[in-house]
């Protein structure tokens, strides 16, 4: 939901490597850090190291990232969190990302377009239409861990680009929407 968010909003997202694929901070052990500042302020401050560490490729030794011996340790969840293991499952964070950036892409309203909100954070929903020329892209986000109606000012038929939750396109025809907990979805408004 949080990638929904940075990639339909106005300005220039910033993915930082690994973040596509959750990659997590790890430990890291006082005598294999390379942060000055964590070098400096142990056990206080532990450095950056922690989010530094190799990108996780695959589940192979060093996750894929070197033959020789990384900079950093590899995080030990390499062998589930990685790029090839995420390829293969379509329902991952990584093609998440994937077609977050394609319709991006696709749709200049979600790269050009005036953002125009209309739910700025009642009961823990956002919800803002992006639009540029004859393209109007409606997104609503849930941040709450309950199940939220989001009423739009006229009926809302449109295309399913995109949810969280339901995997299905469906043409939508309501002005009444109940987004789910977590629930993203961007719409294609007609």
């Amino acid at each position: 939901m949080a990638a929904a968010f940075l990639l339909t909003v106005k300005g220039t997202p910033f993915i930082y490597y690994g973040e596509e694929i959750g990659m997590r901070n790890t430990n890291i052990k006082k005598e294999d850090i390379r942060d000055p500042l964590g070098k400096k302020f142990w056990p206080f401050f532990k450095g950056r190291d922690r989010a530094r560490t190799p990108m996780q490729w695959s589940d192979e030794p060093e996750a894929g990232f070197t033959r020789g011996k990384p900079w950093l340790p590899v995080n030990t969840n390499h062998s589930k969190i990685n790029v090839v293991t995420q390829k293969e499952d379509a329902t991952s964070l990584y093609h998440h990302y994937e077609t977050l950036i394609r319709h991006r892409r696709k749709y200049k309203a979600l790269h050009q377009g005036e953002w125009i909100p209309f739910i700025k954070g009642d009961h823990n929903v956002i919800a803002y239409h992006r639009v540029f020329g004859d393209e109007k892209i409606l997104v609503a986000l849930n941040f709450s861990n309950k199940s939220r109606m989001i009423h739009l000012e006229k009926e809302g038929k449109g295309n399913l680009l995109y949810s969280t939750h339901r995997f299905t396109r469906k043409i939508m025809n309501s002005n009444k929407f109940i987004l789910l907990p977590f629930e993203c979805f961007i719409m294609e408004m007609a």
